[in-house]
């Protein structure tokens, strides 16, 4: 899978809904697939809105570990027998979490 499919399945899984434009997440904000500025007519047409991107989990530990404490129990096992694949667990890196992490609910595509 490529960086790019990685990250919004893996955002998919994490509560991020697709809106046609971006992404909606529960927090209320908007994401992005890469972060872009959007031409608006907001505020008197006084510039641009920026879209923040979705998060990078395939390439950012940080992301990889906010995607990690969103799994349940069952689903945590799961994903640590998916990382021992890998013959790491703790010393992964965040592209072995990602493909873990798709594996373990059965999204990742070869």
């Amino acid at each position: 899978m490529k960086p790019e499919a990685i990250n919004i399945a893996i955002a998919e899984i994490c509560g991020f809904v697709p809106n046609g434009a971006g992404y909606w997440h529960k927090n209320g904000h908007v994401y992005s697939v890469t972060g872009e500025s959007e031409d608006t007519e907001c505020c008197g047409g006084i510039g641009g809105a920026y879209v923040p991107p979705l998060p990078n989990y395939y390439g950012c530990l940080n992301a990889m570990h906010v995607a990690e404490m969103s799994l349940r129990d069952m689903d945590f096992d799961v994903y640590r027998l998916e990382l021992q694949k890998f013959g790491r667990d703790i010393r992964a890196t965040s592209e072995q979490r990602a493909e873990a992490f798709l594996r373990t609910f059965n999204k990742w595509i070869n």
